[in-house]
């Protein structure tokens, strides 16, 4: 019996640092995006400024590509899940041209 806890006290470490971690690598955001904000971004006909008035506020750029005439930029949202949401798009001059949306939601509920 006391194996048993000393496991399940590690197991519970283990899951609390990890979802730290996770809170940690989300981008700092001013605002979180709900998945009903990310299914209305429109591919090829949004700008940036069309995606930041939607979602409320400016996403953290977080990569960029000059090549001259074309500029592709991504900048990321943190999401509204729990323990871990991101939502980046990618912009190519400015017009939204690609999404990857990272969901981890996790919700705890009481048998009763």
């Amino acid at each position: 019996m006391k194996w048993i806890i000393i496991i399940l006290a590690a197991a519970a470490a283990w899951v609390s640092s990890t979802l730290a971690a996770l809170q940690l690598a989300l981008p700092a955001t001013a605002c979180t995006v709900s998945e009903s904000q990310i299914a209305a971004v429109k591919l090829e006909t949004m700008t940036y400024a069309d995606v930041t008035r939607m979602f409320g506020c400016e996403g953290k750029l977080a990569g960029r590509q000059d090549y001259g005439d074309i500029v592709i930029e991504t900048f990321a949202w943190r999401g509204e899940a729990w323990p871990y949401g991101a939502f980046d798009g990618e912009f190519i001059n400015g017009v939204l041209h690609g999404t990857k949306k990272l969901w981890l939601n996790v919700g705890i509920s009481s048998g009763a």
